[in-house]
């Protein structure tokens, strides 16, 4: 996977070319490959992880520009996985559907502030399933606290 980074070019001026190369290629190996080592990822540009080392010692340039790389490679990674998540909201499936809201609140910060009041008007038996709907719906109550929004289910019927 090949990334370019024209928006770091300047800022980096004591990095030579083939070293900026190894660094983004160690950055992307920490977060988009960890299962290769650093001493692989060196190999295969023809380095020694020694060398990487030394080099992030003499210059401090070399650890900045792995961090920018890898805060940049992470923000593409973000938009790819909100378009993922926003695809799971909208699944068919409903057990789906609820994991992909919560962790949207989870994500944008409002897990605390927003829990919707569940009221559920059931006038059939209770069957073995809709107690374990009701105990993931109760499940689901306490760990969403404090309410800003009333949502009202109305189950006609529990199979």
């Amino acid at each position: 996977m090949e990334y370019s980074y024209p928006e770091l070019s300047d800022k980096y001026p004591n990095l030579k070319e083939h070293h900026k190369r190894i660094l983004e290629a160690l950055a992307l190996r920490a977060i988009l490959a960890p299962e290769k080592t650093m001493e692989q990822v060196c190999n295969e540009h023809g380095i020694t992880l020694d060398a990487i080392r030394d080099l992030k010692k003499r210059n401090p340039e070399a650890i900045a520009y792995q961090n920018a790389v890898g805060e940049l490679i992470l923000e593409d990674t973000k938009v790819e996985a909100d378009e993922i998540l926003l695809k799971l909201m909208r699944s068919e499936n409903e057990k789906t559907q609820q994991k992909a809201l919560e962790l949207f609140y989870k994500v944008t910060g409002q897990i605390g502030s927003y829990t919707p009041q569940i009221n559920i008007q059931n006038n059939a038996p209770a069957t073995q399933d809709s107690r374990v709907i009701l105990n993931e719906i109760e499940e689901l109550e306490r760990q969403l606290k404090s309410t800003k929004e009333v949502v009202t289910v109305d189950f006609e019927e529990i199979d």
